[in-house]
């Protein structure tokens, strides 16, 4: 679920992503016109991780996300997809 002005530990006033529920839905975005690639986060109910329950736009003219990631260099991708990976260790040894 997307929350917005929550705390996480002692910081303050973030926006959480947390996703494990099935109640966020996840999209890969495109804005050709101001050249950049993203992903949006959506809340939505709960499905099962996974399932093809995905209304969100891929276009930002035509999604209403709650929380965006955007990307103008590949470089900045793959730093993410790093980072991303490491947590999944780090979950899968919890």
């Amino acid at each position: 679920m997307v929350i917005k002005n929550t705390q996480v530990g002692k910081t303050k006033g973030i926006t959480l992503i947390e996703l494990g529920n099935g109640d966020v839905q996840v999209a890969y975005i495109q804005s050709k016109e101001d050249k950049y690639v993203g992903v949006e986060f959506v809340n939505d109910k709960p499905n099962p991780i996974g399932t093809s329950h995905n209304t969100a736009g891929t276009t930002t003219d035509n999604s209403r996300p709650e929380a965006m990631m955007t990307f103008t260099n590949i470089a900045s991708i793959e730093i993410v997809e790093e980072a991303l990976k490491k947590a999944k260790i780090i979950l899968r040894n919890m």
